[in-house]
């Protein structure tokens, strides 16, 4: 789900992080549903920080700064194929959770192998030692046996250890035997689920009251505000990666022109701007008008959200 863009901090991302941080916290069934372009896909791989897991090459490889980010990180990202069956489902979300215990126990992995390597040298230093002290030839008195060490065995782990929250993107291609596969894992895991999509999504699960049953919240995620947007064309638009004039859009008619056509939406805000900006260099203008607006508008495909 890489997009390599810098995110931006929201209103409506802090609601959905909230709504993730209970559904972590009381280990329930979460759905959060939204119109298609609001940042439901972003800001689920911003709070899992999914950049940065996919980013990660092999833990054998990486680096310890790396892995040191990941320390404490409980959050998976899991986007369903379009063709999926009950036994893809639980291998790929299985398989997710495993690559991230994987990288969190690296570290002490590597510690106790150092630490293993220190004990193996001071040993050998202190045989040789013992070579070079003892008389070979004088009778030796009978020594005591060494005490064995004792085995410390680990506890076995959960299954899905340490993920605490799955998050689902793409909830609605799941059919009815992988959201039973899906709510079969939390059962059987101390885990919480949360499964985004489109609205319609808990109507849709309203009828199958085994999943339904265990849903504890459900996250409405609306598109940005009027306010919102002022605030970013005026003095937030860095954090998008965009090239602006240095005093943001402040031409009023082509403020309300934006928010006009995007209506809020996030993606085609973003997909706006960008013609903006293209333009503003292409014509070497220092000022964003209601004019260039719209013909950047012309430059798109603009749907229905």
């Amino acid at each position: 789900m890489s997009s390599g863009e810098p995110f931006l901090i929201t209103g409506e991302y802090r609601r959905f992080a909230e709504f993730c941080d209970a559904c972590r916290q009381y280990r329930y069934i979460g759905l959060c549903h939204g119109p298609a372009g609001v940042g439901k896909t972003l800001s689920a791989g911003h709070y899992a920080a999914w950049d940065r897991f996919e980013g990660l090459p092999s833990v054998w490889y990486a680096d310890d700064e790396a892995l040191a980010a990941f320390d404490g990180a409980d959050t998976v990202l899991y986007t369903p194929d379009i063709v999926n069956s009950p036994r893809a489902v639980a291998d790929d979300v299985t398989r997710l959770c495993r690559t991230l215990r994987g990288i969190r126990e690296e570290p002490r992995r590597r510690a106790e192998s150092a630490a293993a390597q220190v004990r193996r040298a001071e040993e050998m230093r202190k045989q040789a030692e013992r070579l070079l002290e003892v008389d070979w030839f004088a009778p030796q008195a009978p020594r005591d046996a060494e005490p064995t060490p004792e085995v410390v065995r680990e506890a076995r782990q959960p299954r899905l250890a340490p993920v605490r929250l799955i998050l689902v993107d793409e909830a609605d291609r799941l059919k009815v035997p992988s959201l039973e596969q899906l709510r079969d894992l939390f059962d059987r895991n101390e885990v919480a689920l949360v499964l985004i999509g489109m609205p319609g999504i808990e109507k849709r699960l309203a009828r199958y009251p085994q999943l339904y049953s265990r849903v504890g919240f459900v996250h409405a995620f609306r598109s940005l505000r009027a306010e919102e947007i002022r605030g970013l064309l005026a003095e937030r638009w860095p954090e998008m990666g965009l090239t602006l004039p240095a005093s943001g859009i402040t031409d009023k008619e082509a403020v309300a022109a934006i928010i006009r056509i995007t209506g809020g939406n996030f993606r085609l805000l973003r997909r706006l701007l960008s013609q903006i900006e293209r333009l503003l260099g292409i014509n070497q203008l220092l000022e964003a008008t209601a004019a260039v607006v719209e013909a950047a508008r012309e430059n798109l495909v603009i749907g229905t959200a």
